[in-house]
């Protein structure tokens, strides 16, 4: 598999991380052949949609190796990070300074 950058959304609400289909084929993933489906809830409802595991997300210093990401035709951004690469990590967010600081929690 490969690395691409990209603009995530911080998403505390969304259980796993998401990725659009369209980088995830570029990453490599062939989605006909993902075996693997999960059940999604959105703000439109349930979905079923892809699951794959994807060797290593990166922000900054923080990191996670196998982290199952859902794949699904997102509109106007390439993904977002949720809470299953969340926990693995010391996130702070200061409304007041507007920062955010997100550090990888030792195992």
């Amino acid at each position: 598999m490969s690395h691409q950058d990209a603009d995530f959304l911080l998403d505390t609400g969304a259980e796993y991380c998401c990725i659009r289909t369209s980088m995830a084929r570029l990453l490599g993933y062939d989605l006909n052949k993902q075996p693997r489906m999960v059940t999604i809830a959105t703000a439109n409802g349930t979905l079923r949609v892809p699951s794959i595991l994807v060797a290593e997300i990166r922000i900054g210093s923080a990191y996670a190796h196998h982290v199952a990401v859902t794949c699904q035709n997102i509109p106007d951004i390439e993904g977002f990070i949720g809470l299953n690469f969340l926990r693995r990590c010391r996130t702070v967010i200061d409304y007041n300074r507007l920062s955010l600081d997100i550090v990888r929690l030792r195992p």
